[in-house]
């Protein structure tokens, strides 16, 4: 039997519907929050937020005794890249009149008859005028 597409979106929101309704009446308050693929390994919130605080009060040891190191701020470049230009958006395509840059023309047409397929796909696209 082939599910028609206005079936398919019911059923989806059905599902969805009773997956809602199983959590809010489960009558679990708990939530569990798996902490590896084993199973066994289950902790529910409480025990997890527990664990959590012991961690947090605990000092962290030093690696080094010495004075402390400054952390230097990332940069944004830190290759010093400079800035990519395309040029002017110049060309204009001779079927739906968009405006391109020459790099966007499609491979293997000349820079003097540029062709350009992203726009309209050569004129087989008709797009609406502004």
């Amino acid at each position: 039997m082939v599910e028609t597409p206005n079936e398919r979106r019911k059923r989806l929101q059905r599902e969805r519907q009773q997956r809602y309704h199983d959590i809010e009446h489960s009558g679990s308050s708990r939530k569990r929050i798996r902490v590896s693929n084993n199973a066994a390994n289950i902790l529910t919130s409480s025990s997890l937020s527990s664990f959590v605080s012991t961690i947090e009060n605990r000092p962290i040891p030093s690696l080094n005794p010495g004075p402390p190191v400054p952390i230097l701020k990332a940069q944004v470049y830190p290759l010093r890249l400079t800035r990519h230009n395309l040029g002017n958006m110049d060309q204009r395509c001779r079927y739906c009149g968009a405006l391109l840059w020459i790099d966007e023309r499609k491979a293997g047409t000349s820079m003097r008859s540029p062709i350009f397929t992203t726009c309209c796909a050569e004129g087989k696209t008709i797009l609406p005028s502004f």
